[in-house]
């Protein structure tokens, strides 16, 4: 599933803040991964269930080498994973069957049917990209307030 990896949408503010503050630059991550899990959620399509709209969540990945986490905003796998199928387009399994015609042999395949497109419908992107202004600000804000507060 497309989702954004939130260390490299402020790759540059990253390597400067990481050095100093790690506490302002978690703040920093946090309040941008609500905002993009906001407009995402929002954004998500509806069917009966909703069941994708409420997978969109905050996923905090485990600590690399240098002991920095990473931040993923995106729908569950378990839950949300056909919002991939839905983001991208697909294609339907297998052929199915359409009423045949009584001209030809009987054995003819004129009545199958192959593989149906279904065409993307992109929800999550366009969510991510409408609110990247506001996530920066967000995360330049999160990031100011725990550094008043450090001082």
């Amino acid at each position: 599933m497309a989702r954004i990896d939130i260390a490299d949408a402020f790759q540059e503010l990253e390597m400067l803040l990481t050095v100093e503050t790690p506490k302002a630059c978690d703040a920093a991550r946090k309040a941008a991964a609500e905002v993009y899990k906001r407009a995402a959620s929002q954004a998500a399509p509806v069917g009966k269930t909703g069941k994708l709209r409420k997978s969109v969540k905050i996923i905090e990945g485990r600590p690399d080498a240098y002991g920095e986490r990473r931040m993923y905003v995106g729908p569950e796998r378990k839950t949300g994973y056909y919002g991939r199928f839905i983001e991208h387009g697909h294609k339907t399994a297998g052929p199915r069957r359409v009423k045949r015609t009584t001209r030809g042999t009987a054995h003819s395949q004129r009545g199958v049917i192959a593989q149906r497109n279904v065409p993307a419908r992109p929800w999550f992107e366009p969510a991510v990209k409408s609110v990247e202004i506001q996530a920066k600000r967000a995360a330049e804000e999160a990031f100011n307030q725990v550094m008043k507060n450090k001082a």
